[in-house]
Parts: structure tokens; sequence; C-alpha cells
């Protein structure tokens, strides 16, 4: 997705269209408890499942209007890459899950698969060949603090609504539509400040809405 608005638009359009999907991201966190709610609570939660068929179908509505962006460089891939990946990548999510389990085994993955996939994807660099990420953006100052700004923001979002829900419903017993009622405040709020920054981002730089986000809340 990414790739496809760097190379669909441009310029003003492009820091726009960045922030409206920033802004879909943040609605979408926003309306998940109440409708999810009122689903599992008065339907099933098998309805869930049918939504997605139906944004699907949406998205593949509206496939004609994207433009692929020609690529002209290798496309062969690389099984030892592709192997370190797996195992590194996939010891990082496990070990998140089965640490607390005592998952020692995974630790030890995570410390042999972690730094090979990083040597690796150095090494593919290095020789001009094709890798899947390029060592060398961790070097960008804006890459390296937008990365970690952005995974802080949804370590706090995420966390807060996966704890929250699991609260009103495990500890003061609220049914699944109780709880996204609950939350219908920090919803609502969500969504507003979403569409806002979607439509006022782009006349803005970035660091000042960041720093803005903060004050506000």
């Amino acid at each position: 997705m990414q790739s496809l608005v760097h190379g669909n638009f441009h310029d003003a359009a492009q820091k726009k269209v960045y922030a409206l999907v920033g802004a879909a991201a943040a609605i979408a966190a926003a309306v998940d408890p109440l409708l999810g709610g009122f689903v599992t609570t008065y339907l099933s939660w098998r309805v869930g499942f049918a939504l997605e068929v139906v944004i699907i179908a949406v998205v593949l509505a509206g496939i004609g209007l994207v433009r692929d962006v020609p690529y002209t460089g290798p496309r062969g891939a690389d099984p030892i890459e592709t192997g370190l990946w797996v195992v590194g990548m996939g010891g990082i999510v496990l070990g998140i899950r089965i640490w607390h389990e005592g998952g020692d085994a995974v630790g030890t993955l995570l410390l042999t698969g972690v730094p090979a996939l990083t040597y690796w994807l150095s090494r593919r660099t290095r020789r001009g060949e094709p890798a899947l990420l390029d060592p060398g953006l961790f070097r960008s100052k804006v890459f390296r603090l937008g990365v970690t700004g952005q995974m802080l923001q949804q370590i706090a979002l995420g966390g807060t609504m996966i704890a929250l829900p699991i609260y009103l419903q495990m500890v003061l017993e609220y049914n699944a539509m109780q709880a996204g009622l609950s939350l219908a405040p920090l919803s609502l709020s969500m969504f507003a400040v979403a569409l806002l920054a979607g439509n006022e981002a782009g006349n803005h730089r970035p660091a000042a809405i960041i720093r803005w986000g903060p004050v506000r809340g």
C-alpha cells in the first residue's frame, strides 16, 4: 500500500494521501469496539469474518483506479534470505507470545536469527544484489525516528484497545456491546480527530503534528 501511494501520488498530494491512510487506520481502531461489540452480542462472531469478504469486494471493485509502478530490477528470490526472515521475524512473534511460559529456546532463536538476517541483508546490499529490506534505511535519522514513533504509537494504542475491553468483560463482566459502548467516548473522539488530521495534515510538518497530538490528548 505504501509503495502504491508513493508511486501514484507526488508532492502535496502524496502527503495528503499518507495522512488519509493514517486517518483510516485510526478510524478503524475507533470503530472496531462498537461494531465488533454489536456483531458479537446481537449477531454472531461469524458475521465478523463475513464482513471481511464485503471489504475485500469493495477493494477489488476499485482496483482499476490503481496504477502499477513499473519495476525493472531483478525479480529473483534468495532462499537463504527468505529462510532467515522466517526464523528472525517468526522468532520475535513467538518470543512475545510465549516468553512468559518459559520460551527460553525462542530467545536463542532471536539471538541467532535476527543478527544472521541483518548480516545477510547487509552482505547482499554491499554486493548490489536485491534484498527485501535495505539496511541503509536505518542510517537515515528521519526514517529511524519515524519508525520508532509509529511503533510506540501502535504499542500504546493497540495495547490500550486490547486491554480495556478485556478488563471490562473479564473483571466488570460487561458483554461485548456494553464494553464497546463504554469505549464510545474514546472511539468517537479518535474518529473525529482522525478525520480532522486527515484533512489538515498535508498543510503542516509531520513533527508539529506528532508534538501536537499528545498535547491535545
